[in-house]
């Protein structure tokens, strides 16, 4: 167990230190959640996809201009009270989409708006983008996420 530990250690440290390498080279911010997960399945050999989930993805936008955090939930109203009473600013509901498989979607809309990426989940979006979120014609890979098609 020990020597596994080391294992995934030594590989994740590799994986991590050329992604962030690689996306300073590309000028993109960096997110490296999904990306550690995804290097220690590799390493612990796991091949089946990640299991899908019911649930919301959300945006919540803070009181003071146009930043959104993009998040999942089964209870995005309670996600909403937790998130809210930590927060040092107001939080507005912007819109919500039920989904298939929520890991996906959250992921899928976090990838399509990196280059907006503030910090972690949140992200600087213009009217325009808010209003694309709201009208519900999302891309291809999107739309099948919500559907649970995608994996």
């Amino acid at each position: 167990m020990a020597r596994m530990i080391i294992s995934i250690n030594e590989a994740l440290y590799d994986a991590v230190y050329r992604h962030v390498n690689q996306q300073k080279l590309d000028g993109e911010k960096i997110s490296l959640s999904g990306f550690v997960c995804e290097c220690i399945r590799k390493e612990l050999g796991y091949t089946d996809p990640i299991i899908k989930q019911k649930g919301y993805v959300y945006f919540f936008q803070e009181d003071k201009g146009h930043t959104i955090k993009i998040g999942r939930s089964h209870d995005p109203n309670e996600r909403f009270e937790k998130l809210g009473a930590k927060m040092p600013f107001n939080l507005m509901k912007v819109h919500r989409i039920e989904t298939n498989d929520m890991l996906s979607t959250e992921q899928l809309f976090h990838d399509f708006f990196k280059f907006k990426r503030e910090n972690g989940e949140w992200f600087a979006l213009q009217q325009r983008e808010i209003e694309w979120i709201k009208g519900g014609h999302y891309t291809p890979e999107i739309e099948a996420s919500i559907k649970g098609e995608v994996g």
